[in-house]
């Protein structure tokens, strides 16, 4: 996705849109979102978004267009630029120097794209994202 005005680096906005589902619960139920249940508090909204475009959205497989950005921040209850990437935050970039100190396959593919410059280096804290999200699923398995 391009960096135009109104639209989050779909890398970003893939792994926010995760992290947000993951870590707030659905205020009228009090469990975790779901892909469906999202779905649904959107349309109580009156924003139409399947269940399925969810998961294309989580998985960065599809480009969120501006009222799609609005519907799911006021669900989820975070800011709208909650899914954009802020230039002063310096947080990726310490997960990401946080990763290449802990994993030596993880630093030779930081340093290449940390090398490519600002897009490359959000698309470096995405993979970081997604990493985490393995290794937590990993020691969450049994015998993990």
């Amino acid at each position: 996705m391009t960096g135009e005005a109104g639209h989050a680096p779909t890398a970003v906005f893939a792994a926010r849109l995760d992290r947000a589902m993951r870590t707030r619960v659905d205020g009228e139920t009090g469990r975790a979102w779901t892909n469906r249940s999202l779905s649904e508090a959107l349309k109580q909204r009156g924003h139409a978004a399947s269940h399925a475009k969810i998961g294309r959205l989580r998985r960065a497989e599809s480009q969120p267009d501006f009222a799609d950005i609005e519907a799911l921040a006021a669900a989820l209850e975070v800011p709208v630029r909650y899914f954009f990437p802020d230039p002063d935050d310096d947080d990726g970039e310490r997960r990401v120097l946080a990763a290449m100190a802990s994993s030596p396959h993880v630093r030779a593919v930081a340093m290449r794209l940390a090398e490519q410059g600002p897009i490359s280096a959000q698309a470096a804290e995405a993979i970081i994202s997604i990493m985490e999200q393995v290794q937590r699923l990993d020691n969450d398995r049994p015998g993990g």
